[in-house]
């Protein structure tokens, strides 16, 4: 029984639309942007590793890219919601790498479609980034919602007032609604969609 009822269509489309990063990537940013934004050089290196990962079309760059440069534990941790208490601390680990081939898996199969022609920074305060996306004549908007501790990880990502980590919260929390706070499940779920045409 699958208790998943986020629409992977929405959140194929918002990972497609970040992955304009993965191709034919300029990467830029105002000399005023990047001058005062610490985490400029962190966003960079971001999009020049989606841009070489979708060259190789390596499934596995694109996790080890999550992995470097995205707090897979914390986005996992805050999309459980109220149950986080119900993943057993010996499981967190299997719960935060099952996240995380999610993740991946949906920028390998969507981000390659897409390609861009530059990137640049237009804003940031550090813990907020807003850059743009250019595609022939068209520009994205996307912003990076960034926690620093030792450095800066990525907890969340905007696309089109689309915040990705905040949709998998809820849909998430409501797997384990409805399977009455059964890890199991969510487990399941993630394994299974992790590993199609993996």
């Amino acid at each position: 029984m699958n208790f998943f009822r986020f629409r992977i269509t929405d959140f194929a489309r918002v990972i497609a639309v970040t992955g304009v990063l993965a191709g034919g990537l300029a990467v830029t940013a105002p000399v005023n942007a990047a001058t005062n934004c610490a985490a400029a050089p962190m966003i960079n290196k971001v999009g020049r590793n989606l841009m070489a990962a979708a060259k190789s079309g390596s499934k596995s760059k694109f996790h080890s890219i999550l992995k470097v440069y995205g707090d897979i534990p914390y986005i996992a941790t805050r999309a459980l919601g109220k149950y986080r208490k119900k993943v057993p601390a010996s499981k967190r680990g299997t719960y935060n790498r099952l996240v995380g081939l999610y993740m991946a898996k949906g920028l390998a199969e969507y981000a390659r479609k897409f390609s861009g022609r530059s990137f640049r920074i237009v804003r940031c305060n550090n813990s907020r980034v807003e850059t743009s996306v250019q595609r022939g004549t068209r520009s994205h908007k996307i912003v990076w919602k960034l926690r620093k501790n030792s450095g800066f990880k990525i907890v969340d990502i905007n696309v089109q007032n689309f915040w990705v980590a905040e949709a998998l919260k809820t849909d998430l929390s409501r797997v384990m609604s409805e399977s009455k706070g059964d890890y199991k499940a969510l487990f399941s779920y993630l394994d299974k969609w992790s590993k199609q045409s993996w």
